[in-house]
């Protein structure tokens, strides 16, 4: 591939990591809003953004294969990995961006209050200590504190590190469907 062809891949690969970075926040909103009203639309907006987190990536592989095979290009694999990893980076960077406006601007600090709330129920203190488990429920509490302690930047650079980790093994499922041979279709012409 000519220089020019490594350019409109580039970006294909934002503009493809923009959708599966957009499709990773929404389902983190949908687990945020989730426990904070504890509704059934949120649990299905989860279910939902599970199931399209991740197929998105595979069709829009499917997709990059069909554009570049109806210019007569060719992606190997080495070139669909790159793309691939280029797509999962962006989405990375973007869902950890996204992340941090929401908590620190958006959230305010609502999600560690309803977390601190539910455990702190006396239901549910009873519970551990029922089971056995108080030095568990004790670290429970110590770990929420801490992580709200070290603030939603951090939070966010975790974000950042576990989709760098996810993308590079989706890269490898997403570089063969990338790369695979696919016959498009012929236009059917009519015989009078």
């Amino acid at each position: 591939m000519n220089k020019s062809n490594k350019k409109i891949l580039r970006q294909y690969a934002l503009e493809y990591g923009s959708f599966i970075g957009t499709a990773w926040f929404l389902l983190f909103f949908n687990y945020v809003k989730s426990i904070e009203h504890n509704s059934v639309v949120y649990a299905i907006g989860i279910l939902l953004m599970i199931v399209v987190c991740i197929l998105f990536p595979l069709l829009l592989a499917v997709r990059i294969n069909k554009k570049t095979t109806a210019v007569g290009q060719k992606m190997n694999y080495a070139q669909a990995f790159s793309f691939s990893l280029f797509m999962f980076f962006f989405a990375s960077v973007l869902h950890s961006a996204a992340t941090y406006v929401y908590l620190e601007y958006v959230d305010q600090g609502q999600l560690f209050i309803t977390l601190n709330n539910m455990l702190a129920m006396p239901e549910i203190k009873s519970t551990y200590e029922s089971l056995g488990l108080a030095n568990e429920y004790a670290q429970a509490m110590d770990g929420l504190k801490d992580i709200e302690e070290a603030g939603n930047a951090n939070i966010a650079l975790n974000f950042l590190g576990y989709d760098c980790f996810l993308g590079f093994f989706g890269s490898i499922f997403t570089s063969y469907f990338a790369s695979a041979t696919i016959k498009l279709k012929e236009p059917q012409t009519q015989s009078r």
